[in-house]
């Protein structure tokens, strides 16, 4: 949330004429949880799915624009989990 701008009241997006982009090392570390979630990848499901976050402070709802998600993983042994 640190690299966005306000854009609008309910929006957030990079400066203008340039994107974003996220990227996330070992997507598949977080432990698979008893009902087989894994909280980190839910958050970033929900940022590629809905276009947005919560903002937690005012628990509202901010649509999130040119900001692009990369991630890599490698395969599932050792320490790894298969993604949800």
């Amino acid at each position: 949330m640190g690299s966005l701008e306000k854009i609008s009241r309910k929006v957030l997006g990079a400066q203008a004429g340039k994107r974003n982009a996220v990227f996330v090392d070992d997507i598949n570390m977080p432990l698979v949880e008893t009902y087989g979630a894994q909280p980190p990848i839910e958050f970033l499901r929900l940022l590629v799915d809905r276009n947005g976050l919560y903002e937690r402070s005012e628990w509202e709802w901010k649509t999130v624009r040119d900001t692009t998600l990369i991630a890599c993983a490698a395969p599932p042994i050792g320490g790894r989990s298969p993604l949800c």
